[in-house]
């Protein structure tokens, strides 16, 4: 299950939003457009993704999240595909986005974070972890792949074949093994709610139980609501526009596309360390450390010449690359268990997604206006910070409101 889960992940949104950087320069070429109007195709298809995420989740919990995967699945590789015969007409490039919005709800987190959630409690960290090493490995395979489609066939064709590849890889192995759940043995029970180590100790009559609406109003909920957006910004605004960073600074477009498989290697090895970590230590405290290595890491982004120094801040934001799409999931099932969990996933993937917009939106309006990225490194790496202490702060799940299941 996890591995065809892994392998979706990375053929839906989670790993193709990697190739979007390589096609900056390609449709500035041929189109003429500025980086501020490219961007806008990731804020838009943001927002649609953040007003309908919830509406997703909920769809999935409702009707199964393998049904909605799939269908979300064929409307992001035909999205995909259709941007190799765009005509320059910058409303046609932004209708796609807005399709590419719930099309990419479906292939994310949502929905195949509930499913390893269903399947797992006692390693339930480290299963997540698993899943969001396809953030990493999209990284590592996406980019070169694409490059090699873009030098060797062009960027129409570049799309069109990447459209196919996500229509088959991540439509075929979901439809034939991925499952639900295991059954009646996924009725959640009292450990999957809490922390693994409160699990053992907490007896189901001691469970503080809340409703959906003192949930949406709880400390812990409107907190991790805030670190989604910083976390959005934090990721979405740079990863978006770090190729270009990159060829900025000097480096060829294939130099800048192996230091981004960098980072998703870097990225993997960090996943399988979290995971570890989150089912033996407090998720809150294991999150604001990845908080902390990611500021640290877009800070040296914004500073560090080619060599040594930039090549460590690569390493260091991409081994904090999963604190959205590896721990949010996590958090979402510990602090508020699993009953509603597609729902309230699904608002906290919006915060994030509504970050991610203005962030590389803001990226880009900055660099066409100062020609440089440094000033939006520098705010993202202290958003980046100041998330890390928000999350440090929360309380711990058992003193948290959970929803009855």
């Amino acid at each position: 299950m996890v591995a065809v889960a892994l392998l979706g992940y990375v053929m839906g949104a989670a790993g193709m939003f990697f190739a979007f950087g390589l096609f900056f320069k390609p449709l500035d070429s041929a189109f003429h457009w500025s980086r501020e109007a490219i961007s806008g195709f990731t804020s838009i298809a943001g927002v649609v993704y953040a007003l309908t995420s919830p509406f997703v989740g909920r769809l999935a919990d409702r009707f199964g999240r393998k049904r909605v995967i799939l269908c979300s699945t064929v409307l992001y590789a035909a999205v995909f595909a259709a941007q190799g015969f765009l005509t320059g007409r910058i409303w046609q490039f932004y209708a796609l986005a807005a399709l590419m919005g719930p099309a990419a709800a479906g292939t994310s987190a949502l929905t195949y974070g509930k499913i390893i959630s269903t399947w797992f409690d006692r390693s339930r960290g480290m299963a997540l972890s698993i899943l969001a090493c396809g953030a990493g490995l999209g990284s590592v395979v996406i980019p070169p792949f694409t490059q090699f489609l873009i030098g060797h066939y062009g960027w129409r064709a570049a799309y069109l074949l990447l459209g196919v590849c996500t229509l088959t890889l991540g439509t075929i192995p979901v439809a034939l093994i991925l499952q639900d759940g295991p059954g009646a043995k996924a009725t959640s029970t009292a450990s999957s709610t809490l922390e693994p180590r409160e699990a053992r100790s907490v007896r189901p009559g001691n469970l503080p139980v809340a409703s959906k609406s003192q949930i949406l109003t709880s400390y812990p909920f409107l907190t991790l609501l805030a670190v989604s957006a910083m976390i959005g910004i934090t990721y979405v605004g740079v990863l978006t526009h770090l190729v270009p960073l990159l060829t900025d600074r000097g480096l060829t477009a294939e130099q800048a596309a192996r230091l981004v498989s960098l980072l998703g290697g870097a990225a993997i090895a960090g996943h399988l360390l979290i995971g570890v970590c989150l089912d033996r230590f407090p998720a809150a405290r294991v999150t604001a450390l990845m908080l902390t290595l990611s500021g640290i890491g877009v800070a040296g982004i914004g500073v560090a010449r080619p060599g040594v120094a930039l090549t460590l801040a690569v390493i260091f934001l991409g081994a904090a690359l999963g604190a959205d799409n590896g721990v949010m999931p996590y958090l979402v099932g510990r602090y508020f268990g699993l009953a509603s969990y597609g729902e309230f996933l699904g608002y906290f993937m919006a915060a994030g997604t509504l970050g991610a917009a203005g962030g590389a939106l803001l990226m880009g309006r900055v660099f066409d206006r100062y020609h440089s990225y440094l000033l939006m490194t520098n705010l993202i790496a202290a958003a980046s910070l100041v998330a890390a202490l928000l999350v440090y702060l929360l309380p711990r799940p058992t003193e948290a409101c959970k929803q009855s299941e």
